[in-house]
């Protein structure tokens, strides 16, 4: 089943609203903002939207596949987390729930997220060296 992604204007030029539409939803869900020029989705998660199993914070996978994200930006407990997108890509597992509304999402740990952008900019960098090593 194929779920679609659609971005719409905001206020500011760069600046889109995100919205998803599953097949069996009434209407799109806001799931977060892509700002075009820095290459940033910004969303929000609480405690039941974390996949207590793994500890982990899921994102579409659509969305990381077809977008042109650098870092995915996440406002959980008060606290701002980073990913890179290519980082995501690596350490993240593919999960599809058909339950929930046939959604392929991809998610990646709370332990893989930083800090601050650099911070996970820095990670993925770790991470290619440690590779080429």
């Amino acid at each position: 089943m194929q779920n679609n992604i659609f971005l719409e204007p905001t206020k500011v030029n760069y600046i889109k609203s995100v919205r998803l539409e599953l097949p069996n939803s009434q209407k799109p869900k806001f799931i977060g903002h892509l700002n075009e020029r820095e290459k940033i989705f910004r969303t929000k998660r609480n405690d039941y939207q974390i996949y207590r199993k793994t500890q982990s914070i899921a994102f579409n996978l659509d969305l990381v596949n077809q977008f042109d994200i650098e870092v995915f930006q996440v406002e959980y407990n008060g606290q701002f987390l980073y990913i890179a997108k290519e980082h995501l890509l690596n350490v993240g597992q593919v999960f599809h729930f058909q339950k929930g509304g046939a959604e392929t999402q991809l998610f990646a740990q709370i332990k893989e997220f930083s800090g601050s952008i650099k911070e996970a900019k820095n990670k993925l960098e770790n991470q290619l060296e440690m590779f080429l090593a």
